[in-house]
């Protein structure tokens, strides 16, 4: 049996999850808290299950209310977004002009990555792409610009991935 210090507050700018609801509602929250940028990666999308309404509706408000938002996403394979997510395609039809998709080179392929950043300090992490182990940080600080910094080291390096025919170009 777990026993907790009745003196210690628990802290609301950080936790760990295990589940794939523990994940989903701290990237949930995540949304909730970005204006400026959302930078996720992953292997391929399905984790952070962006074809669900409420948080394809929570990017689209993401991308409405700030005209200079913008979402990165990184991912290892683009099959699963070509082919199993319609809504997602249609809101990158939408706002192609706001949303970069892009796949690492060789290079960086063997290193997959489970992450999103939101803004400059707010991240949702998996600490391995096939476990649903992880931590959910605002106010990250050090954290955070490690990752960014990996972000941006993939980001670079990696190419568009959609044809333009999906990104409605």
């Amino acid at each position: 049996m777990t026993t907790t210090n009745p003196n210690v507050e628990p802290n609301p700018l950080h936790g760990l999850f295990d589940t794939r609801v523990g994940l989903l509602e701290a990237f949930d929250a995540l949304l909730k808290q970005a204006q400026h940028q959302v930078s996720l990666a992953d292997t391929d999308l399905t984790s952070f299950q962006l074809e669900n309404t409420l948080r394809l509706d929570a990017l689209t408000y993401f991308l409405r209310e700030n005209p200079a938002s913008k979402i990165r996403l990184l991912i290892w394979q683009t099959t699963p977004l070509e082919a199993k997510m319609p809504r997602l395609l249609r809101l990158l039809h939408s706002f192609g002009h706001r949303i970069e998709v892009r796949t690492p080179t060789s290079a960086n392929a063997e290193h997959p990555a489970c992450f999103c950043l939101g803004d400059t300090n707010f991240l949702v992490h998996r600490f391995h792409p096939a476990s649903l182990n992880g931590k959910w940080v605002f106010e990250a600080g050090i954290e955070f610009n490690r990752l960014n910094s990996l972000f941006n080291e993939f980001w670079q390096e990696a190419t568009p991935s959609l044809p333009p025919s999906n990104l409605g170009l």
